[in-house]
């Protein structure tokens, strides 16, 4: 399980040699110590496997050369860790870092256990007297959370060989683990931790003479799942850590810059130590010190990496390197030239624009130019011991000829195409012209323009002054034409046939125009045949199905026609003996006729015309021109006609209930099946073979019988008459009837113009069926339902009287009733009115004080009491009579109600107070069961509708009260009670 993943970043170790005397180039470290040939030169890679042996975490080497995944060679300008987010490449100035293991394990696709470990073995010359060493590392370590012993873990150390012991200050074993000094989580995964790059510095001039192993490990984890790796990096300059303490020619001042990386920095101005000048890295002196001045500075790194040293800046004069761009040049463009010169050992070369060379690094890379404004290349040259520079610039000019190419038309088409292609170039410079197709040069072809004229892949090649440059290429398909063969001309007889073409080709389509005059206008050779005498063009197109390219061809038919018109005058399907049966007739030019019925020649018949005489299918056959052809044949259908009749059952009837049988007795000659039609002049028709006929009207009728063959054949000559005797029929209505009042009926039946009809009423009034049209008027006794019977006979229709009996009712009037009397002061008008379930016909008695005296409601004018009588009649004659009683309140006071109904009808719908002989009103108001008032007025007439603010109020009693003047100025006031019913 992986419980904690570490990773350390290891920086850069520098192996710094230092000698406060030296001369520039002698203090440069041993070949390729600080990685800048860009691969692992002189350095020894191995591989191994780490395990848990005996409780101790142990390393077995199994091999040495460079594994590609465990010992990668980073560049400049390198990436930034994906765990540290720190720069990949060494920031001390160099261009190029080494990488040590890998970020995975078996775990996350890696081989899991695995050890790396990069080795530099150095023998300090005897001679020497200052040797110091440099070094940076970064590490990334993956922290499972395992026991120390199986942690990722990375080791660095330098090794005297001659002893066998390690160096202190510069020996480290980094295990990983949370709290491990110095080291940060990744913000990307909180179980690897890694540490920036982090300088150590080394005096090793006590060891001149001796082997030196420096050495750098990584290694995963023991329990095969977690990574470690580390990037290191080592100063050029072995003679001295301190940069800058070369007075440059031209250079004022001089800044003098220790190692990065630590933790603090001490300047003294002489090595008593006794003045500081700086706390920082870097010391900037101007004007310049005197050469030969030492500047001591103590460099102290954190705590647990590496040991406190002192470095000394020994002033110097040195003299600056040369640079070398190159000569000026003129080159195509995007064509790759080589500037500057050969290196120097010692040197680094820095061009710009960097983008524009192959390795700005280098002292004669390759550089090119896009366009053709003039660029600038600077070199400037740095002497890497004593820092000085110089600079030299060469101007490369691009030069370029116009490659441009237009094609016109197709590129891909068919032989002879009026739109072919043309490819033509854009240069209006001079320059030399040469086509091609493929590789090979087309001879005589140097002009501007060049048109294919078969299929190949063109371009020209241009060559100016300076430049020789080629246009793009453009495929050209120009594909043959098939070939097309209508074959030769000919003559053939109207109906035959004749051969066109030649045999296929499976790589072509066909299509022969006219379509409709050959047998398949889609194969090579079809079948064609003419179709008259005017010569027929026949045109073929041929296109090859693969390139689409297409010829045609024609070839001219004609044709003999001889003339088979075959004409017929008259009908060619009739019956025997008509007039306008067909006949049939040719040509009579013709050189020779025989007639056919069918398969079989008539004798004698050779002339133009012949009329059949039976049924069959006749046709010509006629010859001229040297051929022979036939007409069309006529098919004949000669019918015989048959003869109809038929015999009726009777000759009268009567129209309530007749039915007549018309026996049919017609035939045919030939047998054949027959179809029968009756028509009868009532418009009604019948297809069966013998009818069967009821009349539904009175009068004489005829009855034609058409019967008709299946081919059509009719006789139309049956024929016979028969007559229908009208019927009545009875109805009859009455007026209304009430008991002990005369009523009158009335007879209604229709007698449909028969000469005679004769009655009988049957009026259940207790006298004899009464036998005449219209009886007397009638009086009955008894209210109630009767049974009024009226039968009618009719002449021929005796057996078929026609009966009608209707319920009638007697009715009865409803009895009077008396209304409620009804009070109204005098002058005083009030609309009454009687009730409306009786009738609707009114008569009020006696005819005083009303508006109107005929209707259900009236306008009562109070002068003196009146008893009226009110008769209603209904709508069966009787009459009912109600009487009401008004009376008049004469006496000087008020009137009021004691109930009203609030229901909308319009009557007693508002209540208000009537003052007799009085003054004036002061109020009038409503008081609920609870004491609220619910209304008031003080306008006379004005009254209460039994709603309050709009609400209409519940049925009960409420109270009111009155209050009015006498005529004397006196106040009444007035209370008591009035129901509202719902």
């Amino acid at each position: 399980m992986r419980a904690w993943l570490f990773k350390i970043f290891f920086s850069t170790v520098i192996l710094l040699g230092f000698n406060s005397v030296s001369k520039a180039q002698t203090g440069l470290c041993p070949p390729n110590l600080d990685f800048e040939f860009g691969d692992f030169t002189n350095w020894t890679c191995r591989t191994g496997v780490v395990d848990l042996i005996g409780g101790f975490n142990k390393i077995t080497w199994t091999g040495t050369g460079v594994n590609p995944t465990l010992h990668r060679m980073i560049t400049a300008p390198g990436g930034r860790d994906v765990y540290g987010n720190f720069p990949e490449l060494c920031p001390n100035g160099s261009g190029f870092t080494a990488k040590i293991g890998n970020e995975t394990a078996s775990v996350t696709g890696g081989i899991g256990k695995e050890a790396s470990g990069l080795s530099y073995v150095y023998n300090i010359p005897a001679t020497t007297s200052t040797f110091s060493v440099l070094f940076h590392y970064a590490i990334v370590l993956e922290n499972p959370g395992h026991i120390p012993e199986e942690q990722p873990r990375f080791r660095a150390r330098i090794t005297d060989l001659s002893t066998g012991n390690t160096i202190p200050c510069v020996t480290f074993d980094f295990t990983a683990s949370a709290g491990l000094p110095g080291f940060l989580p990744s913000p990307s995964n909180p179980n690897v931790i890694y540490k920036d790059w982090t300088p150590v510095t080394l005096n090793l001039s006590g060891l001149a003479g001796r082997t030196i192993e420096i050495e750098f490990i990584v290694s995963e984890c023991t329990r095969n799942g977690h990574f470690a790796y580390a990037y290191v990096d080592v100063n050029s300059n072995c003679n001295g850590a301190i940069t800058g303490a070369y007075i440059c020619p031209g250079n004022p001042g001089i800044t003098l810059t220790a190692p990065f990386g630590f933790q603090n920095y001490t300047w003294y101005s002489d090595n008593t130590f006794s003045t500081v000048l700086s706390n920082t890295q870097v010391l900037v002196l101007n004007p310049a010190p005197a050469v030969g001045t030492l500047f001591p500075v103590v460099v102290e790194p954190y705590p647990g990496f590496g040991c406190r040293d002192t470095l000394y800046a020994d002033v110097q004069i040195a003299t600056a390197p040369v640079s070398n761009a190159g000569p000026d040049l003129s080159v195509c463009l995007n064509q790759p030239v080589q500037v500057g010169t050969t290196s120097t050992p010692g040197y680094n070369y820095s061009w710009s624009p960097a983008g524009q060379v192959s390795n700005p690094t280098s002292s004669n890379p390759f550089a090119w130019v896009s366009n053709t404004t003039p660029v600038e290349f600077e070199v400037i040259t740095t002497d890497i011991l004593t820092g000085c520079q110089s600079r030299d610039t060469t101007i490369i000019t691009g030069q370029s000829v116009d490659t441009a190419m237009t094609v016109t038309g197709k590129t891909t088409y068919c032989a002879g195409d009026v739109n072919p292609g043309i490819l033509t170039l854009g240069t209006t410079e001079p320059v030399t012209i040469q086509w091609y197709d493929g590789v090979s040069p087309i001879a005589g072809a140097n002009s501007l323009t060049f048109q294919p004229t078969a299929s190949g892949n063109y371009w020209a090649q241009l060559q100016g002054a300076i430049c020789t440059d080629s246009t793009r290429i453009v495929a050209f398909t120009i594909n043959p034409l098939p070939i097309a063969n209508a074959g030769p001309d000919a003559t053939v007889c109207s109906n035959e046939q004749i051969q066109l073409g030649v045999a296929p080709d499976p790589a072509n389509t066909y299509a022969w125009t006219p379509v409709a005059q050959v047998s398949n206008p889609a194969i090579a050779n079809p079948m064609a045949w003419s179709a008259g005498t005017t010569p027929q063009q026949f045109i073929v197109q041929v296109v090859n199905a693969a390139t689409g390219c297409s010829a045609s061809d024609t070839t001219i038919i004609t044709g003999l026609v001889v003339d088979t018109a075959l004409n017929l005058t008259g009908k060619k399907d009739f019956c025997q003996g008509d007039p306008a049966g067909g006949v049939l007739t040719v040509n009579s030019s013709l050189a020779s006729v025989q007639w056919y019925n069918g398969n079989t020649a008539i004798p004698v018949a050779t002339g133009a015309s012949y009329q059949p005489l039976a049924t069959g299918n006749y046709w010509a056959q006629v010859s001229d021109v040297g051929c022979t052809d036939s007409t069309r044949t006529i098919a004949f259908n000669i019918y015989a006609i048959p003869a109809a009749g038929f015999t009726a059952s009777s000759d009268t009837g009567c129209v309530t209930n007749n039915s007549f049988t018309f026996t049919n007795s017609s035939t045919v000659s030939d047998g054949s099946a027959m179809s029968y039609l009756w028509q009868f002049s009532d418009g009604t028709t019948q297809t069966i073979t013998d009818a069967v006929k009821s009349f539904s009207a009175t009068g004489t009728f005829t009855v034609r019988l058409i019967t008709t063959t299946g081919t059509g054949c009719a006789d139309t000559s049956a024929f016979s008459t028969v007559r229908i005797m009208p019927n009545g029929k009875a109805d009859f209505t009455w007026d209304s009837i009430c008991v002990d009042r005369p009523m009158q009926y009335l007879n209604l039946s229709s007698e449909n113009g028969s000469p005679q009809v004769n009655y009988s009423w049957s009026l259940q009034d207790g006298n004899p069926d009464v036998l005449i049209k219209d009886p007397p008027s009638v009086t009955y006794g008894t209210a109630g339902i009767i049974d009024v019977v009226l039968r009618l006979t009719t002449l021929g229709c005796e057996a078929y009287p026609d009966t009608i009996l209707k319920k009638v009712q007697v009715n009865k009037p409803e009895p009077g009733v008396r209304y409620r009397d009804i009070t109204v002061p005098q002058g005083a008008k009030k609309f009454i009115n009687v009730r409306d379930t009786v009738g609707n016909t009114y008569l009020w008695q006696p005819q005083v004080q009303l508006n109107n005296y005929y209707a259900r409601f009236a306008e009562f004018t109070a002068t003196d009491d009146v008893l009226y009588t009110i008769r209603i009649t209904d709508p069966h004659t009787c009459i009912t009579v109600d009487t009401l009683q008004m009376l008049v309140l004469k006496k000087p006071g008020y009137y009021l109600p004691t109930a009203f109904t609030p229901n909308g009808d319009g009557l007693n719908d508002i209540v208000r107070p009537y003052l007799v002989g009085m003054k004036s009103l002061k109020s009038f108001s409503i008081f609920n069961r609870w004491g609220n008032l619910i209304f008031c007025s003080t306008r006379e007439g004005e009254g209460w509708d039994g709603k309050s603010k709009g609400i209409t109020q519940d049925g009960g009693v409420y109270v009111w009260m009155l209050e009015f003047y006498t005529n004397d100025n006196k106040l009444v006031t007035e209370k008591g009670t009035i129901t509202l019913i719902r």
